[in-house]
């Protein structure tokens, strides 16, 4: 485990979503060194980066497009959206029409 983590990633699952969302991201928002928090959805392209400003707040940036940049200056890198999604294939790409 790091203990001064600057950047965390999560894949959100449908049994700990709220969890993640709630008491843990507040727990997160404790550690001073938390720049970065990245919560990505696994049952469809979609990304909601939480970002700490000078003032302690936290804005949020969502992309939901292939093409869509995450830029995490916390780690230095830059990756599109499509990128992290590329082998993923969503269980409402599976099943037939009119389901």
């Amino acid at each position: 485990m790091i203990t001064n983590p600057s950047f965390i990633a999560e894949v959100l699952s449908p049994s700990t979503e709220l969890y993640d969302r709630g008491e843990k991201f507040r727990k997160y928002q404790r550690l001073g060194s938390l720049q970065e928090y990245l919560l990505l959805s696994q049952s469809e392209m979609l990304a909601e980066l939480y970002r700490r400003q000078e003032d302690g707040t936290w804005n949020l940036r969502v992309a939901d497009r292939s093409e869509d940049l995450l830029v995490l200056p916390s780690i230095g890198c830059e990756i599109n959206l499509g990128a992290l999604y590329e082998k993923v294939v969503f269980e409402s790409e599976n099943k037939p029409r009119g389901e």
